[in-house]
């Protein structure tokens, strides 16, 4: 009976070192540490860029000085107008690459050789400070005229 009293107190010993290490290995047990998204302020990269030109259809006739008084443009400002095909016409144009602000976009442009009269094209302009002198010239069958001084002029890029 030795025997088996002596295996007896070997599973009680067993049982009793057991139910106390269960609940220390519950209080020292390690949990994962969870880590939660940024916010979506956080996560969004913000790029910054210019934005697109408004591109207008218009009128042939139109000059600079039209879009320079009704939106209030400045120097450096600049606009993208598409021109339909249209017929040759002669009309008023002040300069060569840089024109006066009262002449026709669409002749200037055709004159600088950025858009014709057959397909017609996609003209933008940038506004530029007076100058003291315009040279004229005759270039893809358009002639613009030669002036001096004046107060506000444009040029295509």
């Amino acid at each position: 009976m030795k025997k088996y009293q002596f295996i007896l107190i070997i599973a009680m010993a067993i049982g009793l070192l057991a139910s106390c290490a269960t609940p220390a290995a519950e209080e020292t047990q390690i949990v994962p540490e969870i880590s939660l998204p940024a916010p979506v302020e956080e996560q969004v990269a913000v790029v910054e860029h210019e934005p697109e030109p408004e591109v207008l259809r218009l009128n042939w006739d139109l000059s600079a000085y039209d879009f320079i008084n009704e939106e209030h443009l400045a120097v450096g400002d600049k606009r993208t107008i598409v021109f339909e095909p249209h017929e040759p016409f002669a009309g008023n144009i002040w300069g060569t690459d840089v024109y006066t602000d009262d002449s026709q976009i669409g002749l200037a442009a055709v004159h600088a050789g950025v858009i014709s009269f057959e397909a017609g094209g996609v003209a933008t302009f940038e506004v530029m400070e007076g100058q003291s002198h315009f040279v004229g010239s005759e270039r893809n069958g358009v002639y613009s005229s030669e002036y001096d001084e004046w107060p506000a002029a444009f040029r295509f890029v």
